[in-house]
């Protein structure tokens, strides 16, 4: 049967209606759930975001970093800063990050429509199982849990589908589509970890005719290699701080490199996520014995691309690192068509319980409004002056005084300090050095490296704590004594403007 026959026994319209209405059903709950639980409020459910709106606000004012005239890497994604940077002045640039990742999921679901209606069945019965899955996968499998992060991750899945749709299309003997090359080129500029993909189909596109792999795999790197080379020149690691902070996080510094290796497969097989991945991409791989030629290169490219995420990539925080490998891989499944019915079941099992997982997202606004907001309001209108913390987004968004990163991802020195086993009291030393007088931080975060010389004024605690944060108690210190009058009356000022269920408990009072 020809391709053309068989995509047109039933409307691609009708796919993409079953794609797009359970996933834009999520989508509205966990949106109007999250505003409802911030008491009105709309707010990011990360504080992650705002790191990007803080280097967005950098760029466009000739910088790079989240500090004027400090330069740093503190966004994990090469591109996605800079797609913000022409709105971060302006009064609307603080929803940019919505907007984007809401075109980018309707794009996200089109693209996968169009995977699942090129591959329906000529019977009924396959048909169903199809469609079933069109439906299931989007919603259940985390893109709108990554739509409502506002971040990098679905203009990610939405090139990485544009990928599977191009393998798809050149399967089918019908060329190297557009989607194929923007897919290659994009993939990796939003996420590193699309390089994976990336490369994987310039090879199994190069098998057959070399040249054109070479300028695909060449289109696949060459955003990497300019954004490293950009990095390079600004005095910077050639990785983005971010990313090397998060790959150490959790892994001994003294295990070496086979340690640290199986010490993250361990981590991502005990998450939620990484177990549906290995699955997955298991499933896929058997299902390889089952089709030839093109395919067959097109499904282990797929598969191999999902197992490097669990070797190389992060799972959890929302699950949004691995939400484009799970689309990927339950596309890939659609696309090749072999064991239909189990490979649907299981995709339907997985949705099904990340699906569950995601009802809790919607305490995330009221967790940031409650904290990090609040941190940001006291930072930036009550104290006016420089500070550190140890989760950067929020307060260093729209902050014209200096913010230290402790944590270290906007901080070099502070990054590697934390992670090198570090001798007591290190953040005062980094504090000292930059003169910061107010600190913020989550205690637990840093441990000795409190500074011993820190006079502390008091916590911001959260009521009824729920929500995805670094914790429900954060620290407030002054880092300097002659900031203390100063700092005491600016948190009495503050705190009567605290919302409900964010208190603020001064240190004389006994906390």
């Amino acid at each position: 049967m020809s391709a053309q026959r068989l995509y047109h026994n039933m409307p691609y319209s009708v796919v993409a209606f079953v794609a797009l209405v359970p996933v834009a059903a999520v989508w509205v709950f966990l949106i109007g759930g999250g505003i409802w639980r911030a008491g009105g409020v709309f707010e990011y459910p990360l504080d992650d975001v705002y790191i990007h709106l803080a280097m967005a606000e950098q760029i466009a004012r000739g910088g790079y970093g989240v500090n004027a005239n400090e330069v740093a890497s503190a966004a994990s994604s090469p591109l996605y800063p800079f797609l913000l940077a022409p709105f971060a002045q302006e009064s609307i640039g603080w929803m940019m990050p919505f907007a984007l990742n809401l075109v980018a999921m309707i794009c996200a679901v089109l693209v996968w429509a169009l995977i699942c209606w090129r591959a329906l069945p000529e019977d009924n019965g396959g048909r169903a199982w199809v469609l079933i899955g069109a439906g299931l996968a989007p919603a259940g499998l985390n893109l709108a849990g990554a739509t409502m992060t506002a971040m990098e991750h679905t203009p990610h899945i939405a090139a990485t589908l544009m990928i599977v749709a191009g393998l798809q299309k050149w399967v089918q003997g019908r060329g190297v589509s557009w989607m194929l090359v923007a897919g290659i080129l994009l993939a990796p500029a939003l996420r590193l970890e699309g390089l994976a993909l990336a490369v994987a189909a310039a090879v199994v596109s190069g098998v057959e005719r070399p040249k054109l792999g070479a300028i695909l795999g060449a289109a696949a790197l060459l955003p990497i290699a300019a954004f490293m080379v950009f990095l390079s020149g600004l005095g910077l690691e050639p990785l983005p701080s971010s990313v090397v902070s998060k790959l150490s996080d959790g892994i001994s510094p003294s295990g070496g490199a086979l340690a640290q290796f199986f010490g993250g497969v361990t981590q991502n097989l005990n998450q939620t996520g990484g177990l549906f991945l290995a699955v997955l991409s298991g499933l896929l791989l058997l299902s390889a014995r089952g089709v030839s030629g093109r395919m067959r290169g097109a499904v282990l490219a797929i598969s191999a691309a999902g197992f490097a995420h669990l070797v190389l990539g992060r799972i959890g925080w929302m699950d949004r690192y691995e939400a484009y490998a799970l689309l990927m891989l339950a596309a890939g499944l659609i696309m090749a068509g072999q064991w239909r019915v189990p490979s649907v079941a299981v995709i339907a099992a997985c949705s099904g319980l990340l699906l569950w997982q995601q009802k809790d997202f919607i305490d995330n606004p009221r967790a940031i409004h409650l904290q990090h907001t609040q941190m940001a309001r006291f930072a930036q209108d009550f104290a006016t002056t420089p500070v550190a913390v140890n989760d950067l987004g929020r307060v260093a968004w729209g902050n014209n005084n200096y913010v230290l990163d402790l944590w270290g991802l906007a901080n070099a020195q502070a990054r590697e300090m934390r992670l090198s086993q570090p001798q007591d009291g290190w953040a005062g030393e980094l504090v000292r050095a930059q003169n910061v007088p107010l600190v913020m931080v989550y205690d637990h975060w840093i441990d000795e490296g409190l500074g011993p010389d820190w006079t502390r004024l008091g916590a911001l605690r959260m009521q009824n704590p729920s929500g995805f944060l670094g914790g429900a108690e954060v620290q407030f210190y002054a880092a300097d004594p002659a900031f203390m009058t100063s700092l005491t009356a600016a948190l009495r000022l503050w705190e009567k403007g605290l919302p409900r269920d964010a208190v603020f408990e001064f240190a004389e009072e006994g906390v």
